[in-house]
């Protein structure tokens, strides 16, 4: 799709606009067309066929793309990497961002019949979040970087769980692919995991790692459903590890 609508924020050492002051830039006429001022610096900003979305510290705002009123804001917990997630869907609005309550998660359908989904997903806080593409399904991950899971976006009920690695990691990002067969998972260690959904039934692997999981709570285990979810059944497993250059290797 194309668009002749850019959002633009003031970023760097000398900023050409403030960084709490959202930009509409209209290429096709090429010149401003609305402005937006926060209270806060603003973190992200993502832009749909239907809507714009602000991301703050501990506020999401969602405008009208036709008009830019504003049609909706949600509190979150402190954001500073304003950690947020919207699928392709080109019939309707689908996002998920942190919740007030750390460690959960909030989906949240934009259409007809407007949906508000809330789950918990780890105990450590969100490290990264991705809705696939149809906003069927969402992946979460800790801040630990250690732990990803897979939930069913409309019901928050978890299917599927596995792990990026042992040692502490900042993921950069998660992606789905066209299907949702794999899912991409990058970090700060270096390294690129691609996951797979297998036919393989999980067994007793899966009830050792959850006694060694570090993000098990006290008195409460993570939660292993490993239910079908649409026409996924199974689980993850890593099928490939890519070992990427260091930053500012090439020049």
């Amino acid at each position: 799709n194309k668009s002749n609508i850019i959002a633009l924020v003031g970023g760097g050492s000398k900023p050409k606009f403030p960084k709490n002051k959202v930009i509409i830039w209209d290429d096709l006429q090429s010149k401003v067309i609305s402005e937006v001022k926060f209270t806060s610096d603003v973190l992200a900003i993502r832009i749909n066929t239907f809507h714009l979305f602000v991301i703050c510290k501990n506020k999401v705002y969602v405008f009208n793309l036709s008009n830019f009123q504003n049609v909706d804001n949600s509190d979150t917990c402190d954001n500073p990497k304003g950690i947020f997630t919207i699928s392709s869907n080109q019939e309707e609005s689908i996002i998920a961002f942190p919740n007030v309550k750390k460690g959960s998660v909030t989906v949240k359908k934009y259409s007809t019949e407007p949906k508000e989904c809330t789950f918990w997903a780890h105990s450590s806080g969100i490290g990264c979040l991705s809705l696939n593409r149809d906003g069927s399904l969402i992946c979460t991950c800790s801040e630990n970087g250690t732990l990803l899971r897979i939930f069913n976006a409309e019901t928050g009920d978890v299917g599927y769980e596995f792990r990026r690695g042992k040692d502490k990691a900042e993921i950069y990002s998660l992606s789905f692919d066209y299907d949702s067969d794999f899912i991409a998972c990058t970090s700060d260690r270096g390294t690129v995991h691609i996951f797979a959904l297998t036919n393989s039934t999980p067994g007793d692997q899966n009830k050792e790692e959850e006694n060694k999981d570090e993000e098990q709570t006290e008195g409460r285990k993570s939660k292993h459903v490993f239910q079908k979810i649409d026409k996924h059944e199974g689980f993850f497993g890593a099928i490939s590890r890519l070992v990427t250059m260091p930053t500012g290797y090439m020049k």
